[in-house]
């Protein structure tokens, strides 16, 4: 895979883009442990699965949202358990660690992992070899590691919520995502790539006027990418134009959602929830794009509203600059 191959998915060409990419062709073919840093929504993830699909490793890429799988959960999601380990274990589960096997284990928001599952994957990320939970014998994963955190962990914020020995294995080489203010020039590459994906998927292709252009270029996204992609989702899908013009991006922006779905004046999540699931077909990776929230934001909001879950999900793949 070449560095041209790499910028048809990481998009842009601002200096900043550009040695990410570099540093992506540098390091796809060593077996390096990888740690990525950015800001929330500057597209870690996509990082990660560049990666993984540029060094060739022939198995999957698996990815693990550290925040969003509780301590009683974490080990056997991780390392996976045998028959009668605990209560409800009536069967062999292979756990991510055996799922990556010959490819490539993501772990988000590795900051939020508790020391005691640290402790734990610690010996994973060094050797491969794990045992999972009521297991009588050690099983060997042949899994490159790349963690992202949010913020160094190497921080005073976070020097005493993080194992050093971890660390070290995880920093084997350290890949910087920058934010959306460090590349503005690369926002209208976005946006058009943006809006080509949902000509897909609408009845109408849509541009944005020059005008309008500039007003996403002036405006501060502190949600980085994922917000401006869910920005330009929501008001592609609320338009009935074929050409945005800056009057009605700045009236989007000044009241986003309007889409004609009544508010619930005591909870406007909900209605917001709804919305992206109308407009994303109720599919719930469509959906978490709109709302700019991982996947299982929107189960849990799901479930807390009851709106019932969806019986399949769209996704998967390699999808450009979606965290």
């Amino acid at each position: 895979m070449t560095e041209q191959d790499i910028a048809k998915v990481i998009l842009g060409e601002s200096p900043a883009i550009r040695q990410v990419r570099r540093a992506i062709l540098k390091l796809a073919a060593t077996r390096i442990s990888v740690l990525i840093l950015g800001p929330t929504g500057a597209g870690k993830e996509l990082v990660a699965q560049a990666l993984h699909v540029a060094s060739g490793r022939t198995g999957s890429f698996v990815a693990v949202n550290s925040a969003a799988i509780s301590d009683s959960l974490c080990e056997a999601e991780l390392f996976g358990y045998v028959r009668g380990a605990f209560t409800g274990a009536v069967r062999d589960h292979d756990g991510y660690l055996v799922e990556a096997d010959r490819g490539t284990l993501f772990l988000d928001e590795i900051e939020s992992m508790s020391l005691a599952m640290q402790s734990k994957l610690l010996r994973a990320v060094e050797s491969g070899v794990f045992r999972p939970a009521g297991a009588r014998a050690d099983r060997r994963s042949d899994l490159r590691v790349v963690a992202a955190a949010n913020e160094d962990p190497r921080s005073g914020a976070l020097r005493h919520l993080f194992r050093k020995d971890l660390l070290y294995r995880l920093r084997g080489a350290v890949i910087e995502v920058p934010g959306l203010d460090a590349r503005v020039d690369d926002i209208p590459v976005l946006v058009h790539h943006f809006a080509r994906m949902l000509a897909a998927e609408l009845p109408r292709a849509v541009a944005f006027s020059d005008a309008a252009m500039r007003l996403l270029q002036a405006r501060q996204w502190p949600g980085n990418v994922r917000e401006l992609q869910s920005a330009v989702a929501q008001v592609v899908a609320c338009s009935g134009a074929s050409v945005i013009t800056a009057v009605e991006l700045q009236q989007f922006l000044d009241s986003p959602g309007q889409v004609g779905i009544e508010e619930d004046a005591f909870d406007p999540m909900k209605a917001n929830l709804l919305r992206a699931l109308q407009f994303g077909g109720n599919d719930t990776v469509r959906a978490a794009v709109l709302l700019g929230v991982h996947r299982s934001t929107i189960y849990r909001q799901m479930r807390r509203f009851g709106i019932p879950l969806p019986r399949f999900n769209g996704g998967g793949g390699l999808e450009p600059m979606a965290e």
